[in-house]
Formats: C-alpha cells, structure tokens, sequence
C-alpha cells in the first residue's frame, strides 16, 4: 500500500511530535510524581497555581500566529521567510506586553507573599516559554518538525534532574527555587531553538513587518480564541479554584487532576497541529477529504471518549493513590471523573482544525468559543460552592458542549458536512445524464 504524500507527512510530522510529547509527558509525569511526594498537597498545589497563572496569561501571545504561520506556508512555501520573520516579531511583542501584564496583575490579586512572588518569576518564564513557542510552531509549519525532539531530550530531563539537586541538597521544599530553575531554563531552550530554526529551518526576514502586521492579526484572531479557549478550558479552571478553595490540600487534588487531564489531551491535539498544512493543501485541490475527516471525528473520538471514560472512572483513583500516594487518593477521583472531559475538548480541537483549514464558519466557532468560556466563568463559582469539585467540573463540561455545539453548527452551514450537490457538467462527462 502506497501512502500519499499529504498523509505521509502527516504521519511523519506526527510521528516526531507525538515523539517528542511522549518523552515531555513521560518527564513531566515523573516530575510531578517527584514533586508531589517531596512537595506534598499544599505547596505543589500552590506550585501548579503558579504555572496555571502564567499558562493562562501566555495564551495572549498566540494571536492565532502558528496558525497563521502553518496555513500560509502549505499554501506560499516561498514566502516563508517573510512570514517567520513577521510572526516571530508580533510573538515578541505580544509576549513582553503580556509578561508585564502578568506581573502587574499578580502585585494585585494575589494577598499571599509567596505565591505573589511565585506568579512575578513565572512571568518572566512566560516570555521565554513563549519565544519557544513560536520556535516550536515554526517547525510544524515548515513541516520539519524531527528539529524539536533533540531539544526536547536535552531541556526536559534537565530540567528534571537540577530541580531534584536542588531539592534534595541545596532548598528543600523551596517552591520558588522551583520556578527559578524552570525560568532559566525555558530561556535557554528558546534561544537554542532560534539559532537552529534560522540555521537549519528558515531564513527569517523581518522586512516590511509594518505591511504585514494588521493583515496577520486579523488573519490570526479565530486561531488566537482558538487557543485560549483550550489553554483556558485547562488552566483557567484551576486559578478559579484557588480562588475558590484558597492555596490547601483540596487545590493541590484539583491541580493534580487537571494536569493529568491535560496530558491526556496531548494527541488529538498534536494531530490537529499536524495536520494543517496538508489539509490546507487538500482545500486548494478541493478533493473533499475535509469532509471524510470532519465525518470521521465526530464519529471516532466519542466512541474512543467513551471507553476512556468508563476505563478511568475504574482505574485513575488506584492508579494515583500508587504512583503519587495514599495522600493524593483524592486527586484519583476527580481525574475519574474528569477524564469525562476529554470527549467535548478533543472534539472541539479537531472540528477547529477543519474550519481554519477551509478559512469557512469562523465567525460561529469564535463567537462558540467565547460563549463556552464565558459560561464555564458565570458557572464556575456558584456551581463549585454548591458541588466542590464536582460542580467545577460540570461548569468545564458545559462550557466545553457550548463550544463543541457551535463547531457542529458552523461546519453545517459552511456546507462541509452537507452533501456535495451533484455538479451537472460532471454527470454528463461521465454518461449519467439520460
């Protein structure tokens, strides 16, 4: 069997990202087994409100760019110098506006001296998590994306391994030791990913940035809601918490829960990223796969949603009292119930994909992402005091169907999943006309 291109770079490209994602993920989850079990509930509770803080914050930066970037380079590969260079400096800007922005809002918001000073050194991380960021959308755009799995082998277990030293022999427990490291190190990964994109991936052309940057902006909005929503579907939830809950034990089980979540999230959307490009190029063929893929989503993902589900409603609580502790026996349960989530959010990113893809229905799926998020805002409170965690959830689940259902909406009338009408000047070419 011979693959066509298009899916074989899909395939390809997938393949070093899910790669490289496996091993941040695998890191990422002895890390925070490490971190849970040295740290305890409350502090690495508090440990993930700071990084939920800036992960929601950072998502200002997108401004739809990477996929800006991604759909203007399968479908002009010649102008991809121009367009590396004008995204790369609307990310810069964007980031160093919004790190400040960051900042300023913790000096406000936050009463606890710790956490405050916590949230000021993460919003220096964010500017450099967001420079990699931009880097990392580079090599998904120009489909090269075997350039991110080295990096990712040498910053994440480092990362990892000088946490660990320190925890053990220079500052035990110290949170802010914590955010330190994890701050120089995400500057020195942007920079090493600058030098190899404009080495080895692109020439990156900052001229005539002026021209470009109202047409990238607009161009970008639908994307940036894009990301924001999902980011804030996953981080905005746990700052709520906090502010609900306060920094103990129960923060600490939530967070946990989420992040879990989160990295079970990691494929559908690695999939969605991927395959932009090439299904930007199947829209310029017009072969109608984008129909067959929109098709195949809505069927695919609720029926895998399902078994997920009902497998970790049985197996997360044991699974998190082992690998975490008895402590974190709490933190099992509610990723039993929340894995529930993964159904609306991994539907919701793949029906995106096909209508930035087609540049169709947009309008509806900003307009959806923003109500689901506004809902799961006006809910949250009231529905977490009544329920706990169990309310807070529910007010996730309800955002997420908000979105999920303006998506589905907005494919109908564009016309990807209606039926293609009968084309007649074909049917005589093939002798079907009477």
């Amino acid at each position: 069997m011979t693959l066509s291109p298009g899916l074989r770079s899909i395939l390809q490209n997938f393949g070093f990202l899910l790669g490289s994602q496996i091993l941040t993920t695998a890191i990422g989850g002895a890390y925070a087994v490490l971190l849970a079990r040295l740290l305890g509930p409350e502090l690495y509770g508090t440990l993930t409100y700071g990084y939920s803080w800036y992960l929601t914050f950072i998502t200002l930066t997108y401004l739809g760019l990477d996929m800006v970037l991604a759909r203007e380079v399968g479908r002009q590969p010649a102008a991809g110098p121009s367009l590396a260079g004008s995204t790369l400096a609307l990310r810069a800007a964007a980031a160093t506006l919004v790190a400040i922005l960051s900042a300023v809002a913790a000096c406000l918001f936050e009463p606890d001296p710790t956490a405050r000073f916590l949230l000021l050194i993460l919003s220096v991380a964010l500017l450099g998590r967001a420079l990699w960021l931009w880097c990392g959308s580079a090599f998904v755009a120009f489909e090269v994306t075997r350039r991110q799995l080295p990096i990712d082998l040498v910053f994440r277990p480092l990362e990892l391994l000088v946490v660990m030293l320190a925890l053990w022999f220079l500052t035990p427990r110290n949170i802010l030791a914590i955010a330190v490291i994890h701050t120089v190190l995400w500057w020195a990964q942007a920079a090493v990913g600058f030098v190899i994109v404009a080495g080895k991936v692109t020439r990156i052309d900052f001229s005539g940035i002026s021209a470009k940057t109202l047409r990238l902006i607009g161009a970008g909005i639908p994307g940036a809601l894009y990301t924001m929503t999902v980011i804030w579907f996953l981080q905005a939830p746990i700052v709520l918490f906090r502010q609900i809950a306060g920094t103990g034990d129960m923060l600490g089980h939530f967070a946990l829960a989420m992040q879990m979540m989160g990295y079970l999230l990691t494929v559908p959307y690695l999939v969605g990223s991927v395959a932009m490009p090439v299904l930007s190029r199947s829209v310029a063929r017009d072969d109608g796969k984008t129909r067959h893929a929109a098709k195949a989503m809505l069927v695919a993902i609720p029926a895998t949603g399902l078994g997920l589900g009902l497998l970790g409603t049985w197996l997360a609580p044991p699974l998190i009292a082992v690998a975490f502790g008895a402590d974190y026996l709490p933190a099992g349960q509610m990723l039993g119930e929340a894995i529930w989530l993964l159904t609306p959010i991994s539907l919701a990113v793949g029906l995106q994909q096909i209508l930035f893809s087609r540049r169709a229905g947009l309008g509806i799926a900003s307009a959806s992402a923003v109500l689901g998020v506004v809902a799961m805002a006006l809910l949250y409170e009231p529905l977490t005091q009544t329920l706990s965690y169990h309310g807070a959830l529910l007010a996730i689940a309800i955002g997420m169907v908000v979105w999920v259902g303006g998506l589905v909406v907005a494919l109908f009338l564009s016309g990807i999943l209606a039926k293609p009408a009968a084309d007649p000047l074909l049917r005589a070419a093939e002798g079907r006309v009477p």
